[in-house]
């Protein structure tokens, strides 16, 4: 499986540049994915050896602009992960089930689901101010899920734990006394998720959000998702 990346870039003056890039990358199922069950309170995740690596292709167009001590950066993408690995939500206990044994809570084996489209706009900027600078950063992403065949009902759903808005801002500095450094920030969850019933809104909130992993992934770097397709 190929893993590439291409960028151009045209300066339209000495402060201004235009960006663009394509690329294409793959994860291979962690160790754990495929071999190594957890549970989580009354909840348990199966593995699964039949796991396929996740794909990634995207492109994204951005501007970057400097001033002095300012910098401006804005970056609109959009981004395809074939074969998201996931844990599914597929029954709930009391029960016996293939991989973990007994369950009282939800069932989650891992699976690959067919495809999360991924759209959204990074903007980020800073500004020094003596010994002090200061940052911000935001995102706004749109993800749904390209399902079809048994999986169909879930075709446009949001997948869990993707923020739609992020927002953060941090300042840093150097002083006499050694370095100074604080950060805030703060994020907005769509409603419209996944997610389809009550009980599966008590999982586990250690797993990343599928416009991140997508994003990441496009940098080589691995996280994991979780759906509930259980009504």
């Amino acid at each position: 499986m190929p893993t590439a990346r291409a960028g151009i870039q045209y300066k339209l003056s000495g402060n201004v540049a235009l960006r663009a890039a394509a690329y294409r990358g793959w994860r291979m199922p962690t160790l754990n994915e495929l071999f190594r069950p957890f549970r989580a309170g009354t909840d348990a995740t199966a593995a699964n050896p039949r796991l396929k690596p996740e794909k990634v292709a995207g492109a994204e167009v951005g501007v970057d602009v400097s001033e002095g001590p300012l910098t401006f950066a804005m970056t609109a993408f959009a981004n395809r992960l074939d074969d998201a690995i996931a844990n599914v939500t597929l029954g709930r206990g009391p029960g016996t089930f293939p991989g973990v044994g007994f369950v009282a809570g939800d069932y989650r084996p891992r699976q690959n689901v067919r495809a999360i489209q991924v759209t959204g706009v990074e903007a980020s900027g800073q500004a020094r101010l003596g010994p002090w600078t200061l940052h911000a950063d935001a995102s706004l992403t749109d993800a749904e899920v390209d399902a079809t065949a048994a999986a169909s009902f879930l075709d446009g759903l949001r997948p869990a734990q993707t923020p739609k808005f992020v927002l953060s801002a941090g300042l840093n500095g150097r002083r006499m006394g050694g370095p100074c450094r604080c950060r805030c920030g703060m994020s907005g969850r769509s409603s419209r998720t996944i997610r389809t019933s009550a009980s599966s809104a008590q999982q586990p909130h250690s797993t990343r959000s599928a416009a991140f992993h997508s994003r990441q992934l496009s940098r080589f770097s691995p996280a994991a998702k979780t759906f509930s397709t259980r009504p």
